[in-house]
């Protein structure tokens, strides 16, 4: 494993309030580090839907049940990684659908992520299921993903994406 540099670490609890700090905080932290703007942009963008995926899908739990963001940058890629508590009800589903995703050939990606547009059905969350499809499309590489069981109604999920330098 290539060392990595971390360029950003937070544990709290993710919230749409915070959402729009973390994004800002990213954003300089990889301008001071001198990424290309190409580049930044594809991390933003993935940084995006992985944050909205911590806010739309956590656990509601009365105690401590922080989530994870983490930044990292290695010679070859950044490493956006973020981790949160979520129902056990919905894991199958999310297994189902990152597998159906990582299985796709890039030169398809572009007309599945549109096909799925047309005719997206949102959920009562108000998302599309574009997230992963877009995190897989923008990053170029698998999206990768652990699940630690806490209980029987709750997990710790964390999800990786790298961001290659040269997409």
């Amino acid at each position: 494993m290539a060392e990595q540099d971390i360029l950003l670490a937070y544990r709290d609890v993710i919230t749409e309030e915070t959402v729009q700090q973390l994004l800002e905080l990213s954003e300089l932290k990889l301008t001071m580090h001198g990424e290309e703007r190409k580049l930044r942009k594809k991390v933003f963008n993935v940084l995006v839907e992985c944050l909205q995926n911590v806010v739309n899908h956590s656990y509601r739990c009365e105690t401590d049940c922080a989530s994870i963001l983490i930044i990292s940058k290695t010679p070859d890629a950044i490493m956006v990684r973020t981790g949160n508590m979520v129902s056990n009800l919905n894991l199958m589903e999310f297994e189902t659908r990152v597998t159906k995703v990582n299985q796709l050939v890039m030169d398809t990606v572009r007309e599945t992520y549109g096909k799925q547009l047309e005719s997206a059905q949102f959920s009562a969350k108000g998302g599309a299921g574009l997230g992963l499809l877009d995190m897989y499309r923008r990053s170029g590489q698998p999206i990768d993903y652990a699940i630690h069981t806490i209980d029987e109604s709750k997990s710790f999920l964390s999800i990786s994406v790298s961001i290659g330098r040269n997409q």
